[in-house]
């Protein structure tokens, strides 16, 4: 028998969450900012993946006093918020070193590997890319 993934199963994301939320021993609510990351939230990586996220929602919390989950609490990536980039950046236990090779490999890539576009965008001189990038 094959259980469906998470992300096919976007009905069981709030029941799930809020019971590992009571699981947990953490506040008893989301704010409605949480509930609309965590609904529109792909959870390529499952039931483990929310698992994990409440948690460490739950200590967030817990250590700030507050009485609901909010948004940023759940730590989960945007596209459109570059703090949560940085956050999760973080935790994830990245070296400036490596967050700043990723920021320069993804510049490059978006610059189609032109070393000058790339250089303007980032705001330095080409040979110091040149020079980065060896």
């Amino acid at each position: 028998m094959k259980l469906p993934a998470l992300a096919e199963r976007r009905g069981d994301v709030l029941p799930a969450a809020r019971a590992l939320l009571r699981e947990a021993g953490g506040p008893v609510a989301f704010t409605p900012a949480a509930v609309k990351a965590l609904r529109s939230h792909p959870f390529r990586g499952g039931f483990r993946e929310l698992e994990n996220i409440i948690r460490r929602a739950v200590l967030e919390v817990t250590a700030t006093g507050a009485t609901a989950v909010d948004e940023p609490n759940l730590g989960l990536l945007s596209g459109s918020d570059p703090e949560a980039i940085l956050m999760a950046a973080s935790r994830s236990g990245w070296t400036l070193r490596r967050l700043t090779d990723a920021y320069i490999a993804l510049v490059l890539a978006e610059a189609g590997g032109n070393v000058a576009e790339a250089a303007r965008r980032l705001g330095v001189a080409r040979k110091t890319l040149y020079a980065r990038v060896k």
